[in-house]
């Protein structure tokens, strides 16, 4: 039995598919979304409601508190546990979701917990974003990672550095995973059709109260250090709550970011052998393929 992907960017519809799927082939949904795992930030996630699960067992969401670390190893770990878990029962393992890195550590043996070298690790730390990424590009043009992402900049510059090899041509970056058979199936609304539904969800998370959420876990010390602060909208609100910036300001920075973070996911999906779901019936797309 393969073991299904539903990728896609945020607001693409990726949950109601993955619970319809589940519906039709008697399984069950994991989580593929590195902030969902966070139970204090339900809303900022946009992690599925008891409704729009229906009915349908989800894994890997809820299950950390603001202040944990959770890595992709973790990740890789915990998500293979549930597939033998749910294919022991003889039902159907769906991902769903749209973290690039944790989709990747299913589909690949890459190598994400190799040591490195202390001094070289404090040294490029020391460097300022930009310094990071100019470097970066001259190790590896054709990098996808966000200049905005220091985790990833940094972990992709000690590879290099240490082995003369991006992460993308290390031995194991892209050996495919033998434990399972993936199928990935990535989401591509129209680019107006997909803002517009990311603007409209903007604001059903601030109706549905996201600004409280935020609130609250400003209130309990959450900062930079804490990675569910790259939450879109934490920061922007904590921001706000600040004094920083107008809540307005706050409101239209969350939806530029959720675009921008869209774009990125699609540009990773391309290069991804992924089958692309792009009508208006992707359910169907999805059992014609099965």
């Amino acid at each position: 039995m393969s073991v299904l992907i539903i990728a896609g960017p945020t607001a693409s519809g990726k949950t109601r598919l993955g619970a319809e799927l589940a519906k039709r082939l008697d399984g069950e949904v994991i989580s593929c979304d590195s902030m969902q795992i966070y139970r204090d930030i339900p809303i900022c996630s946009a992690a599925p409601t008891r409704e729009e699960m229906q009915e349908i067992p989800h894994h890997l969401i809820g299950f950390l508190p603001f202040n944990a670390a959770f890595t992709v190893v973790d990740y890789r770990e915990a998500a293979r546990k549930k597939v033998r878990d749910i294919l022991a029962r003889r039902k159907q393992p769906i991902f769903v979701g749209g973290t690039g890195l944790y989709v990747h550590s299913l589909l690949y043996e890459a190598d994400f917990a190799g040591g490195f070298d202390e001094t070289l690790r404090r040294s490029l730390d020391a460097l300022p974003n930009e310094e990071l990424y100019a470097r970066l590009q001259k190790a590896d043009k054709d990098t996808k990672i966000s200049p905005g992402d220091r985790k990833r900049m940094l972990r992709a510059l000690e590879v290099y550095m240490l082995t003369g090899k991006t992460p993308q041509q290390g031995s194991s970056w892209r050996k495919k995973s033998t434990e399972f058979d993936y199928k990935l199936f990535c989401i591509s609304p129209p680019r107006e059709v997909l803002y517009e539904r990311i603007n409209c969800r903007v604001e059903e998370m601030l109706a549905a109260g996201m600004e409280e959420e935020i609130r609250r876990l400003h209130q309990l010390g959450i900062n930079e250090t804490h990675q569910c602060y790259k939450a879109i909208g934490c920061r922007q609100l904590i921001e706000y709550f600040e004094g920083k910036i107008t809540r307005e300001q706050a409101v239209e920075k969350i939806k530029t970011e959720s675009r921008r973070y869209a774009k990125r996911q699609l540009t990773w999906m391309r290069g991804e052998e992924a089958i692309w779901l792009e009508g208006k019936n992707p359910l169907e797309k999805i059992l014609e393929e099965l």
